[in-house]
C-alpha cells in the first residue's frame, strides 16, 4: 500500500482536523495553532526540531481539552493519540471494585491509544485521520509494525480493548461505525468517506462513530475492520492471557510457545496452561458455554450477552472484567457478536469488519481464525506507554 496523507490529500487533511477538534469553540490562537498542527501532520517525513514537534503535541492537546496527544515514533513519524486513565473495576462494572482493571496491572498511569486505526505513512504504520487503515495483515505482522515504531509502542491488548468496551457500556453509550459496506447498518444516515474496497478513511465517520460519541474519542471501534488484538487467545478452548505491561516490552514473546501465556482457574487467578480445571470454551450445539472442560467441539456463536456458564460454575469478575463473560445484568452490552473455536490455536478480530452488518459491536469478537490468518477484513491499531511522559491531569467524561 502508499501512503495516502500527499498531494491532494493535504486540503481535506486540515479540513477535517478543523472538525475534528471543534475549533469553532476555541477562540483565535488556537485556530492558528491548529493551522501549525495541520502543516505537520501533512510533512510527517521532513526534518522538525524538538521545538516545533512540541508545538504540534501542544497544539493536538490543547484543542482536544488534553484528551489527545502526539507521539513521534524512532522514524520521526507522528501519531494522533488517545489518552485512556488508569480504569478500575468499579468504573467498568457495578459491582467492579477498587483495584486497577487487569489491562493497567503494571501499569501506573494512563495508556495511550491510537486515535485511529493504522494507516501507511512512508511505509510505517502510523494513527493519523484520513489515512487508508492496513488491511490483509496477520497477527504476527500487525505485532511487527507495531514494534517497529520502537520503544514503548505495541499492539493494542485484548484486555484493554475490553477495558474501554466496559468504559462505553459504564458511560451509557456504544459507538455507531461502518459495519454495513460505508455506513452504520442502524443509522444509514451515518457514513463516512469510502476508500473504494470497503473499509472508509480512518476517522472520517461522524462523532457517534469514536467511543465516547465526540471528536476527542476513539474512532472505529464498531466495524471497518476487524482488529487484531494481543495478548489473548483460545488453544484447544482454553482461555488464555497475557498481561499488557509484558507485551509492551521490547522483547516480548507472544509466539505459539510463549511463557507469558497464562490459563484462568474458576477464582480468576492466571495458573499454567493445561492445569487442571482451567477456564474454557466449550460450544454445544454451536452456542458458546464457558465452562472446565471442552465437551462439544467445534464453532460456537451468540451475542456476547448471551453467553451461558455451564451448571455449577460461578465465572469470576476477572472473566467478566476482561470481556470474557457478561455481567449479571446483561443489559447495555449491544449485540457485539462472539465467536470461538475449541480447535487449536485462535486468536481474538474484534470490533467487526464493514459487512458484519448488526453483529458489529465494541464487544464483538472473532476467536476462530489462527494468527496466520490475513483477510481483507484484518487491520489494528496501536497503543504506546512511557511511564515518565504520559501523565493524565484530564479524566473523561461525557
Amino acid at each position: 500500500m502508499k501512503p495516502t496523507h500527499h498531494g491532494e490529500e493535504r486540503l481535506r487533511l486540515r479540513t477535517f482536523l478543523a472538525r475534528e477538534y471543534a475549533v469553532r469553540e476555541h477562540r483565535g490562537e488556537k485556530t492558528e495553532a491548529l493551522n501549525e498542527a495541520a502543516e505537520q501532520l501533512e510533512q510527517p517525513g521532513r526534518d522538525t526540531d524538538a521545538f516545533t514537534r512540541e508545538q504540534l503535541k501542544q497544539a493536538v492537546e490543547a484543542l482536544s481539552g488534553n484528551r489527545n496527544t502526539v507521539v513521534y515514533d524512532d522514524f520521526g513519524l507522528p501519531s494522533v493519540m488517545v489518552r485512556v486513565p488508569l480504569l478500575r473495576g468499579k468504573d467498568l462494572l457495578a459491582n467492579g471494585g477498587d483495584a486497577p482493571h487487569p489491562a493497567f496491572s503494571g501499569i501506573d498511569g494512563e495508556i495511550l491509544v491510537g486515535k485511529y486505526q493504522c494507516s501507511l505513512l512512508e511505509g510505517h504504520a502510523c494513527s493519523l485521520p484520513l489515512g487508508v487503515p492496513i488491511s490483509a495483515v496477520s497477527l504476527d505482522e500487525a505485532e511487527q509494525y507495531c514494534k517497529r515504531k520502537g520503544a514503548g509502542w505495541g499492539l493494542t491488548s485484548f484486555a484493554l480493548r475490553m477495558a474501554i468496551a466496559l468504559w462505553c457500556r459504564r458511560q451509557g453509550f456504544l459507538p455507531h461505525g461502518n459495519n454495513c459496506g460505508g455506513q452504520d447498518y442502524y443509522f444509514p444516515q451515518e457514513k463516512g468517506i469510502p476508500t473504494g474496497n470497503g473499509p472508509v478513511l480512518c476517522g472520517s465517520g461522524p462523532a457517534s462513530w469514536a467511543h465516547d460519541g465526540t471528536p476527542n474519542g476513539l474512532y472505529d471501534l464498531n466495524g471497518n475492520l476487524n482488529e487484531w488484538d494481543a495478548g489473548f487467545r483460545l488453544m484447544n478452548g482454553e482461555i488464555q492471557m497475557a498481561p499488557t505491561a509484558a507485551l509492551l516490552a521490547p522483547d516480548a514473546d507472544m509466539g505459539l510457545e510463549s511463557p507469558l501465556w497464562k490459563a484462568m482457574d474458576e477464582t480468576g487467578a492466571f495458573v499454567a496452561p493445561g492445569t487442571s480445571g482451567t477456564l474454557k470454551y466449550d460450544a454445544p450445539e454451536g452456542h458458546i458455554r464457558l465452562a472446565h472442560s471442552v465437551r462439544s467441539p467445534g464453532v460456537g456463536n451468540c451475542a456476547f450477552c448471551q453467553i451461558e456458564a455451564e451448571t455449577g460454575l460461578e465465572p469470576p469478575m476477572a472473566a467478566r472484567l476482561l470481556g470474557l463473560y457478561p455481567e449479571e445484568n446483561r443489559e447495555g452490552y449491544g449485540l457485539g457478536w462472539r465467536w470461538i473455536s475449541t480447535y487449536g490455536e485462535t486468536a481474538p478480530l474484534c470490533g467487526g469488519g464493514y459487512r458484519a452488518d448488526d453483529h458489529a459491536g465494541v464487544f464483538f469478537v472473532g476467536a476462530t481464525y489462527p494468527r496466520t490468518k490475513n483477510y481483507d477484513l484484518t487491520g489494528f491499531r496501536a497503543i504506546y506507554l512511557d511511564k515518565e511522559e504520559t501523565k493524565c491531569p484530564v479524566r473523561e467524561e461525557r
